[in-house]
């Protein structure tokens, strides 16, 4: 079954799939260097940069999946706890 809307997801999903596709190189290219190496150099810094990024996206989608009440109103019991004792 696939969904032909787009969904929340979708963007963030695509910029991990397409860095850890990058990583994979640029970390090969560290792991076979011959010093001096500027290439393998500039390819270390562009993966910690792609990490960077991915840990970005998936702090966005932790964001998405979090707003709002769950499916049906409903909170955990520690959630309500929590909420009676702020005075909500």
């Amino acid at each position: 079954m696939t969904a032909d809307r787009q969904d929340a997801y979708d963007d963030a999903l695509s910029a991990i799939r397409n860095h850890v596709d990058d990583l994979g190189a640029w970390l090969g290219i560290w792991e076979n260097r011959k010093e001096p190496d500027a290439h393998a150099r500039r390819c270390a810094g562009d993966a910690v940069n792609a990490m960077d990024s991915m840990l970005r996206q998936l702090y966005l989608l932790r964001g998405t999946a979090q707003l709002g009440d769950p499916p049906g109103g409903r909170r955990s019991r520690g959630a309500g706890r929590r909420a009676a004792a702020q005075g909500r």
